[in-house]
């Protein structure tokens, strides 16, 4: 993602393991989606580094200094496409949680509201004249 037309992410680490199982759909993807990534976004670096005996992860390192990794362990080629277009389409910001209500309507409840007497017992004259 870019902001004001200055793209944010500028590393991609690709770690792997050449013979572990929970590697071998990143390896196909390697051979074939990872040059189509590349060749789409030119101002990327990607770094692919061999450690074996780890299972496979991104480490995408971003503008303003922050990196974010994600595990890839056991995930199809679907799931690393989409992790790496969710990598891709990040700003690197830190995640922030909202404070106070974070519910806003028009009608504040279906029952309506509260008001003085509400509860109270109907006048004798009201019940009369209901009777």
């Amino acid at each position: 993602m870019s902001i004001r037309g200055v793209f944010q992410l500028l590393k991609l680490n690709v770690n792997y393991c050449d013979h572990s199982g929970s590697s071998r759909y990143l390896r196909e993807f390697m051979k074939d989606g990872l040059e189509a990534y590349v060749a789409k976004y030119p101002h990327v670096e990607v770094v692919h580094n061999l450690k074996k005996g780890q299972h496979p992860n991104m480490t995408a390192e971003y503008r303003n200094g922050r990196s974010k990794c994600v595990d890839l362990r056991n995930k199809e080629e679907e799931d690393i496409k989409f992790q790496l277009y969710y990598l891709c389409n990040e700003k690197g910001h830190k995640v922030v949680a909202l404070k106070g209500n974070r519910t806003y309507t028009k009608t504040p409840t279906l029952q309506g509201q509260w008001r003085p007497g509400m509860w109270d017992t109907p006048p004798k004259a009201a019940a009369a004249a209901a009777a």
